[in-house]
Formats: C-alpha cells, sequence, structure tokens
C-alpha cells in the first residue's frame, strides 16, 4: 500500500540532505505525476 501524499510533506524536504530526499523519493514511490500535480 503506497503512502497517502500531502502538501505537507513538501515543507519538510531538506535537499541538501540525502536521507531526506530518499524518504521523500519513498512516499512517491507508487503514485503518478497527475497525483503530485492534484495536490497543487
Amino acid at each position: 500500500m503506497t503512502e497517502r501524499l500531502s502538501k505537507a510533506d513538501y515543507y519538510n524536504i531538506d535537499f541538501a540532505d540525502p536521507a531526506s530526499l530518499l524518504e521523500h523519493a519513498n512516499k512517491l514511490e507508487g503514485h503518478t505525476f497527475q497525483d503530485v500535480l492534484d495536490l497543487g
């Protein structure tokens, strides 16, 4: 089962931290581009 995406997830990404990027990428797994775009 994929984790539900929320806008709040995008406010907590530290683009300088590889672990933060990997955590975010794992949340995106199984979702479509449209799912992400629908977040606004």
